[in-house]
């Protein structure tokens, strides 16, 4: 199943990733780094379609982006950037992350988190900081085309 995944968006965790285990599926994450921030790309609310996102309002970005420095804090300890740590996470999860990237020191940045083994408490402290993230993944309308609304 491909479906949107992140730190920032674990609607999956409590329906289709157990639903998955059972039946032997995966899932294959797209918008890993949660439409960049959690790859330090943004420090004000976006001026483009993202604008709409609700993690990245005004209203949200200050609170998510105190989440992304301890993120990382967290991956500088480990020698690695914050988006390297993410897709390490979702990768323990078992899930299969498909960052998307133009530039290609991005996508050889991005390769390195195959390399980065998370103890279950660091895995834990992540979910946990993930938990904390204000504002859904999209706006209304586009939640309500997600698998959820049919749910």
């Amino acid at each position: 199943v491909q479906q949107e995944s992140s730190l920032f968006a674990r609607h999956l965790e409590q329906t289709l990733v157990p639903t998955c285990k059972e039946l032997g599926g995966g899932i294959v994450a797209y918008s890993p780094v949660a439409r960049g921030i959690l790859a330090s790309a943004h420090d004000a609310t976006p001026e483009d379609w993202r604008a709409s996102i609700p993690y990245l309002s005004a209203d949200n970005l200050a609170d998510n982006l105190s989440l992304v420095e301890k993120v990382k804090a967290m991956a500088a300890a480990k020698g690695a950037t914050e988006a390297q740590l993410c897709l390490a996470w979702l990768t323990a999860q078992g899930a299969v992350p498909i960052p998307g990237t133009t530039k290609q020191a991005h996508a050889e940045e991005n390769m390195k988190a195959a390399a980065i083994a998370l103890s279950e408490e660091e895995a834990k402290t992540l979910a946990d900081l993930g938990a904390q993230v204000k504002g859904e993944r999209g706006s209304e309308s586009y939640m309500q085309m997600s698998f959820q609304a049919n749910s």
